[in-house]
């Protein structure tokens, strides 16, 4: 099925069609359109005129804040990123947008890199700063044990530090749904990472804010633009378990809801999405399948692999002890849990950088699991389907086995 169907007609995955799939799948898959910010707000002025500096300004929601960041007139918006090709990508289309424009800086810079971080905030007077820079594809992170704790746990610290000593209003860390209850290195560095800012918030005058959300149809990494090659090629669509769900949400909704969170937050909250209900993949595989023309299962097969090392079935957005509140915005809620005490937690961390330089995973995920009890690898429950071809009246019949450790790892994540 090569025609001119919708997903076929797509060249290219481009970060422009990636998205703009999402936003149709978005709309078609789960009957409503995005949350839109308010940009009316006494709250959504206060960038104006200033300087905004976001980190991973290359990726899929780093970009994404990039470009609405600019419908909240800021001065200059400072581009952090450390691949080059994607810090010029996102920096040419800003620059070449129709006038007004803040002014766009494109800056190479690792953020675990205190020289470097320290620099930027020397030479820029940084407002606000939206951290959305981290390592995201799990199967990836239980590979790179190391490099994930030093990028997401390490390089948060640091940078939240130089923001803090800078005396920038605002730090706004972009969190994950895999952070609930993780059983993921990827999930319990950010979780980690979570409980460092809201440590900080109750000692810094900086207000640190973070922002936690599922997954992002049309990101780098995500399930849409897989299915779409998968589609064009014929198939097999390949999913992990026929009962996987998760929840989703548009990029325009994941970049919005950053910003909204840095215009309201006061200190130490995390902020989340009223997302709906969780998404079953399945669903997802066979709508996509559908709107290119086909029929699941007899032009397009689907094929179940099983759960790879760190994957969960089901996800949540809440730990155990969070409790929600109401915002001033009727889709925003925010939660608040017990606070960690900030000077064991840097004790922690100090210990955790020195095995993450070491790259053992063993003593990575024990140190994980000393700082997080709640972090519980050995529980990742995996099932599969031999790999078969499937038919729907199929679904139910599951085998157990163990998680797929040599799976491709650039398969991606959900």
């Amino acid at each position: 099925m090569k025609g001119d169907s919708p997903i076929n007609g797509h060249a290219k995955n481009t970060p422009e069609t990636s998205a703009d799939s999402g936003r149709h799948v978005f709309r078609q898959l789960l009957g409503r359109d995005p949350v839109i910010p308010d940009l009316t707000s006494e709250e959504s002025r206060s960038l104006a005129g200033k300087t905004v500096l976001v980190t991973g300004a290359g990726g899929s929601i780093g970009s994404e804040v990039c470009r609405r960041l600019i419908q909240y007139r800021p001065r200059e918006i400072v581009l952090v990123d450390m691949s080059e090709c994607a810090l010029y990508e996102i920096d040419y289309e800003l620059s070449h947008r129709p006038a007004p424009l803040p002014r766009i800086i494109p800056m190479i810079g690792d953020v675990s890199n205190e020289r470097t971080c320290e620099r930027m905030f020397r030479k820029y007077d940084v407002h606000a700063v939206f951290h959305c820079a981290a390592y995201k594809h799990v199967p990836m992170m239980e590979i790179n044990p190391g490099e994930a704790v030093l990028n997401n746990v390490i390089g948060t610290r640091v940078f939240a530090n130089a923001a803090r000593d800078a005396g920038v209003e605002r730090f706004v860390m972009v969190s994950t749904d895999k952070a609930v209850r993780p059983v993921s290195i990827m999930g319990a560095s950010k979780r980690i990472a979570e409980l460092y800012i809201q440590s900080l918030a109750s000692v810094a005058d900086t207000r640190f804010i973070t922002v936690r959300f599922g997954n992002v149809l049309g990101s780098s990494g995500s399930v849409v633009p897989l299915f779409e090659k998968q589609i064009r090629n014929g198939g097999p669509v390949t999913i992990t378990h026929p009962e996987m769900e998760r929840y989703f949400m548009s990029i325009e909704e994941a970049a919005n809801l950053v910003i909204q969170a840095g215009v309201m937050g006061r200190e130490g909250e995390i902020f989340i999405l009223d997302m709906g209900r969780p998404i079953r993949i399945i669903e997802l595989a066979e709508h996509m399948i559908r709107q290119a023309g086909a029929q699941p299962y007899t032009d397009i097969p689907i094929q179940f692999i099983g759960l790879r090392p760190g994957e969960k079935l089901l996800e949540e957005l809440l730990q155990p002890d969070e409790r929600i509140h109401p915002t001033g915005h009727a889709r925003i809620q925010c939660a608040r849990s017990r606070p960690v005490h900030l000077q064991s937690l840097i004790n922690d961390i100090d210990r955790l950088e020195e095995v993450a330089l070491s790259d053992d995973r063993r003593h990575i995920v024990d140190m994980l699991q000393a700082i997080l009890p709640e972090y519980r690898p050995e529980n990742i429950l995996a099932h599969h389907h031999s790999g078969a071809l499937l038919q729907k009246d199929q679904f139910t019949a599951s085998v157990h086995m163990t998680p797929q450790v040599n799976a491709d790892p650039s398969t991606p994540a959900v």
